[in-house]
């Protein structure tokens, strides 16, 4: 959680700034979005890792991510695929957390960005309380 905090710090939104893409001054509560997107990845990193009984387990995880971050309409907008892949894309999780940074760039605040809030955090919940239970209860929450 805090290696991906330090990096998405400063130098990516000075990166942004010097290229000219900071498009508002909201632009600095990217920092604290992409935080959440760590927290909820590194949690259910964490379940999988209580669950995962082998190393070769973990082949499962890249088969599973790797997609995810490709079709998470990072590089190019989720409009350039065809509408069924649209679709399941607006599901992930990892798209949620896009339009919640790219949102914060941009300075547009509505009741629409509620829903990838409450993603974020369902998966951070979600995935400590699976860790605490595979753990047998030993973790403080």
């Amino acid at each position: 959680m805090l290696r991906g905090a330090l990096y998405s710090g400063a130098l990516p939104l000075q990166s942004m700034a010097a290229l000219g893409y900071v498009a508002s001054p909201w632009a600095i509560l990217c920092w604290p979005c992409a935080i959440l997107i760590t927290l909820a990845f590194a949690s259910i990193g964490m379940a999988g890792t209580t669950l995962h009984a082998d190393v070769e387990d973990f082949d499962i995880v890249s088969l599973a991510f790797i997609p995810l971050f490709l079709f998470s309409a990072t590089f190019y907008p989720s409009r350039c695929s065809p509408g069924w892949l649209q679709a399941i894309v607006r599901c992930t999780p990892l798209y949620q957390g896009v339009v919640l940074v790219r949102a914060a760039d941009l300075g547009i605040f509505n009741w629409s960005l509620m829903c990838p809030h409450r993603v974020s955090g369902a998966m951070a919940v979600g995935g400590v309380m699976i860790t605490n239970a595979a753990l047998g209860g030993s973790l403080l929450l």
